[in-house]
C-alpha cells in the first residue's frame, strides 16, 4: 500500500438506509457527495461528487449514479486487493422499478463496502506499526525523532522553535 493512503469515515450502513428514508431522501442525496468526495481523496479520479448528486436527484438517470458510485468501489477494491467484487449493474438496476428507494439500498450496499475498505487499510496500517525516523527542522536545524502513520501525511511540531510542517 502506498504513502498518503486516504482513510474516509465509516458509517452504519444499516443507520445511512434509515437517515435517507426518514429525510425524504436529502440525506441519501448528502451521502452521495460524502462518498464520492471520499472516494476521489482515494485516488479515483473518475469521481465526481457534485454530478453524481445531480443525477441521483434524477429518477431514471438515478442509474447512472448509482452504477459509477459502485464502479469507483470496484475499483478501490481492485487497488487495495479485496477479495470482495460487486457488479454495478446489478444494484444499479434496483433503481429503475424503485427509483428513489432504490438509492437507499444501493448507498447502504457501498458504505459497507466503504467500511470494509477503511477497515482493511486501518488493519494494514496496525501491522505495519509506527514509521520512526529523524527529522531535520527547516528553521532551527536541529533534529529530532518522529513517529508517524506511514500511510499517511502528519503535521509535526519543531521542540525548539515550534515551527510546523507537514511530513509525508
Amino acid at each position: 500500500m502506498a504513502r498518503g493512503v486516504y482513510v474516509g469515515k465509516e458509517r452504519n450502513p444499516f443507520l445511512v438506509f434509515l437517515f435517507g428514508l426518514i429525510t425524504a431522501f436529502i440525506y441519501t442525496f448528502y451521502w452521495f457527495y460524502a462518498a464520492n468526495r471520499e472516494m476521489q481523496k482515494r485516488g479515483i479520479e473518475r469521481a465526481k461528487p457534485a454530478l453524481y448528486v445531480v443525477l441521483a436527484v434524477i429518477p431514471v438517470i438515478q442509474v447512472l449514479a448509482v452504477h459509477r458510485t459502485v464502479t469507483n468501489l470496484r475499483k478501490i477494491y481492485l487497488g487495495n486487493n479485496v477479495p470482495r467484487d460487486p457488479s454495478p449493474w446489478a444494484l444499479a438496476v434496483l433503481c429503475l422499478p424503485l427509483p428513489y428507494i432504490g438509492l437507499l439500498f444501493a448507498s447502504s450496499f457501498v458504505q459497507s463496502g466503504l467500511n470494509h475498505v477503511w477497515e482493511e487499510t486501518r488493519a494494514r496500517v496496525i501491522e505495519d506499526g509506527p514509521e520512526v525516523r529523524d527529522l531535520h527542522c527547516m528553521e532551527c536545524e536541529a533534529v529530532f525523532e518522529i513517529r508517524k502513520n506511514p500511510y499517511s501525511e502528519g503535521v509535526v511540531r519543531c521542540p525548539s522553535c515550534a515551527y510546523e510542517g507537514v511530513v509525508s
